[in-house]
Formats: structure tokens, C-alpha cells, sequence
């Protein structure tokens, strides 16, 4: 099922970005096999908002996407003025705030394993539209996310709680736990992103 996105929403997306993250030597440490379906679909949703953004995770939680992560970096040529980034007026916010891989390697905090386990694909909304997915600070939470969880075969879909996660990566930096505690901060939603996009619908 092709995923279709607002017209009002910007795409963020380099081919480049995408295979390089898919060689066997990564891009800046992030080296996975994309999804099939996800990849094929990502030249047309990466950084936008779908138009039907609600699902319902397997605990029975509601979510709805504020939009899906681009792959882009500086090197990026991205239509319409920049915008700025929270923390970097200089730097365009839809690379820094909103894309891999600088949503994980510019981060204060490693939220997603530096993309080992966990790679992130949207930004879930609150109580509005998703700011960024690079953590910052407890004062300035990220939002929560949509990842794949790689280390399944095929890669499954899950949620990722922010703040249960920082405190997850502060107990393993700190050498209170041996290992990040995933399971503390990772709800499952989908077998595989094909059945994902099924699950889409227009409502809550």
C-alpha cells in the first residue's frame, strides 16, 4: 500500500543519503538494509506528513505522525528558504532537527543506539506538531518516535517513548545497567512496515 502525504508538507530526501546508509560502510556509523517497501516508498514521503496519520500500537494506544524522518544532510539541496534549526540558527532545521543521520549523531544523548538498534523513521505528535527527534535537553524533551527495530528479521515497527529512553541511555552511560533496557522504552506496533501501512487511517 503506497503511504500518501499533504501537499503542504516540505520532502526531505537525498538518494545519496539513502545509499549510503545502505553500504556496508554506513553513513557517519548507521549502516542497515532498508526495509524494501519503506525504501521504495521513501523518495516520496521522506519528510512529510501523511495524510492519513493515525494508528493504534498493539497496547492499544493511539498515535498520530507529525511527519517521517527525511535523509538528507548539509550537502542537501532542499527547496524553499532555510529554516532555521533550534539549536543551529545557521543550519537548516529540516537536516538537524528532523533527519538522519544528524538526528542521532548531533544528539546530547543517544536515544536510538546510535542507530544500532533502533532507526527512526517519524516523529509521533503531543500536544502539537513534532519539533525535532534530537534531544536537546529534560527542559526540551524530543518527541516520541516510530523506529524500526533491527534487530528482527524482517525489521518490526515500534514506538519509542523519548524520555523513557533517555533515562534508559543515562542508567547504561552512568554503569547502572550493563546494556541498554529496550524494553523499557519500546512498544511494538507492526511486523513489518508493509503491514504498517495498512494500519494508517484518517481518524483517531
Amino acid at each position: 500500500m503506497d503511504i500518501e502525504c499533504t501537499l503542504d508538507s516540505d520532502l526531505i530526501f537525498d538518494q545519496r543519503i539513502v545509499d549510503a546508509v545502505q553500504s556496508p560502510e554506513g553513513c557517519c556509523n548507521i549502516s542497515h538494509i532498508l526495509d524494501p517497501v519503506f525504501a521504495r516508498q521513501l523518495p516520496r514521503i521522506a519528510g512529510k506528513t501523511p495524510a492519513l496519520p493515525y494508528f493504534t500500537a498493539n497496547d492499544g494506544r493511539c498515535f498520530r505522525i507529525g511527519w517521517f524522518v527525511g535523509y538528507a544532510d548539509e550537502s542537501t539541496e532542499l527547496a524553499g528558504p532555510l529554516q532555521p534549526g533550534i539549536n543551529c540558527g545557521k543550519l537548516d532545521g529540516r537536516i538537524t532537527e528532523q533527519s538522519l543521520p544528524e538526528i542521532i549523531n548531533l544528539t546530547a544523548l543517544d536515544l536510538f543506539g546510535g542507530g544500532d538498534r533502533l532507526l527512526p523513521f517519524a516523529a509521533l505528535c503531543d500536544d502539537g506538531p513534532p519539533i525535532s527527534l534530537r534531544w536537546q535537553n529534560y527542559d526540551f524533551p524530543v518527541n516520541d518516535s516510530l523506529c524500526f527495530d533491527t534487530s528482527t528479521d524482517p525489521h518490526t515497527i515500534v514506538v519509542c517513548d523519548a524520555l523513557k529512553a533517555a533515562d534508559a541511555a543515562n542508567e547504561w552511560e552512568d554503569g547502572v545497567v550493563g546494556d541498554i533496557r529496550y524494553d523499557t522504552f519500546i512498544a511494538p506496533v507492526a511486523k513489518a512496515f508493509a503491514d504498517f501501512a495498512t494500519m494508517l487511517r484518517a481518524h483517531p
